[in-house]
């Protein structure tokens, strides 16, 4: 999550500021907040509520911006992978960091394909063939593209993530690692990773 930018986010809450923006402060924020102990013990006070603020009800938004306001919320990316990793221990992860096996079942559905993200386009089109269908929808550029390049990118996030957190990350997805041919990097979850 990116850093604070007053002026954006004054923008951002213009526009945002809606009752979707409200649960996903408290379904997102507020657990990545508490999970990373960002969150006092004495929010009540310190936002002026006049009773206990109980994270897992949903109030009216300005709580929300008053929590937003006083606390300015910024989640790194090691923060982001504590509370991914506590969601899992507690048997509560998001369903945007489920795990695959969790999520498809793949031991209770006999699926015939699979297609891959990285190689959506190429995949669709034996499907589509397979399923001797005459037209290719149209689809939109895959720019989630892997390769060398773009997959050193993405592991420089984890140039600061402590070998245990990466190993706890992997043992959370190993199983999706395993089902759909992934490897780690050589080093990974060996001392620093560059």
């Amino acid at each position: 999550m990116r850093g604070y930018n007053r002026e954006h986010e004054e923008k951002k809450l213009k526009v945002l500021f809606t009752p979707r923006w409200n649960e996903n402060f408290r379904q997102f924020w507020i657990p990545a907040m508490i999970t990373n102990g960002l969150l006092p013990q004495n929010i009540s006070a310190k936002i002026g509520l006049n009773f206990t603020f109980e994270p897992e009800k949903l109030y009216d938004p300005s709580v929300y911006l008053k929590i937003f306001k006083l606390k300015r919320p910024v989640i790194t990316f090691v923060q982001f992978l504590r509370h991914v990793i506590a969601t899992h221990k507690s048997q509560s992860p998001d369903n945007h960091w489920k795990t695959s096996a969790n999520t498809c079942s793949p031991c209770t559905f006999p699926y015939e394909y699979i297609v891959k993200t990285e190689t959506f386009d190429e995949d669709l089109n034996y499907v589509l063939g397979a399923l001797r269908l005459p037209a290719k929808p149209r689809l939109a550029e895959n720019r989630m593209r892997s390769g060398r390049n773009k997959d050193r990118k993405d592991l420089r996030y984890y140039k600061r993530v402590s070998q245990d957190i990466r190993k706890q990350i992997y043992d959370i997805f190993k199983i999706d690692f395993e089902m759909f041919g992934y490897k780690l990097p050589p080093g990974f979850l060996k001392g620093p990773y560059v």
